[in-house]
């Protein structure tokens, strides 16, 4: 079938989708045409599987889903068309969608989630041709990969009790992976940062003794970073203001992970930042 841009998005049931969607639509669909999607095949699932051991406990639903999505052409394009965006976006850049396509049942919709998994999927031989370039053991590329894409359809599984991927969490996540930030080590996931986040300053006094102050990030009513969880019913910006004498602002609480309503003033004669924009750090 011959779509256009606007025909496309309205048999997917959405209105609007990321301009990175449309950047090389009619040359995606040319693609298709001439080829189809071959990562969408039963050889690619089993290639990768027989490698790999990418899924554990999923794999008959991974391989129902590949045929679902494989014999079903809006949803081999759709899936072609999120693989593209990958393709074109910056290495520390996440895409998110606007609006996640559903259908009309939870069958419809596991489908049109699993098209956009498979659509990451597709770069597992990428990946693991860039672990073994940086000299990765074969034990940690493989648990890195379970990680990223198996450990996507838990998620999924636990939130919802059916298998399937949650596009408005796991896609966006799962793009830290493709771009080589996060490898799973034993239980710890470790991911590289180029620059520490400009969203909390640290500071540290002579005994040592650590601050956490929020710097202008959107908090909700409970504390959470707003839109994180829940749609907040009030937020506020919990900026964090520097004079010649120190620092005012709000405190992280780390053991609960909010920020507190309490503002604190943190002298420059005792305190200092501790770690800056510049720095490159290591989630764990």
């Amino acid at each position: 079938m011959n779509y256009t841009r606007e025909s496309f998005i309205e048999a997917l049931g959405v209105t609007v989708m990321p301009d990175e969607f449309g950047m090389h639509f009619e040359e995606t669909m040319a693609e298709y045409d001439k080829f189809g999607a071959p990562y969408l095949s039963d050889e690619f699932l089993e290639n990768i599987q027989a490698e790999f051991n990418i899924f554990k406990l999923k794999y008959d639903f991974v391989k129902r889903e590949i045929a679902r999505v494989r014999e079903n052409e809006l949803l081999s394009r759709y899936s072609m068309l999120m693989k593209r965006m990958m393709i074109d976006k910056e290495e520390t850049a996440l895409i998110t969608l606007p609006e996640v396509p559903k259908g009309n049942t939870v069958e419809e919709t596991v489908d049109l989630e699993m098209a956009a998994f498979f659509a990451q999927l597709a770069y597992v031989p990428e990946m693991a041709e860039y672990y073994r370039r940086r000299k990765l053991p074969e034990r940690i590329i493989r648990d890195t990969l379970r990680d990223a894409f198996e450990g996507g359809i838990m998620v999924c599984y636990g939130r919802f009790a059916r298998d399937g991927y949650e596009i408005n969490r796991s896609f966006m996540w799962n793009q830290h992976y493709l771009d080589h930030r996060i490898i799973r080590v034993g239980v710890l996931a470790f991911e590289m940062q180029k620059s520490f986040t400009d969203t909390v300053k640290i500071f540290v006094n002579d005994n040592g003794e650590y601050v956490i102050l929020s710097n202008g990030q959107s908090v909700s009513k409970n504390g959470q970073i707003a839109g994180s969880f829940f749609e907040p019913d009030e937020e506020f910006i919990a900026e964090l203001q520097e004079s010649s004498d120190g620092y005012t602002g709000y405190v992280v609480d780390t053991e609960r992970a909010v920020v507190t309503p309490r503002r604190v003033f943190l002298s420059k004669n005792k305190w200092k930042i501790a770690i800056s924009s510049d720095d490159h750090v290591m989630n764990v």
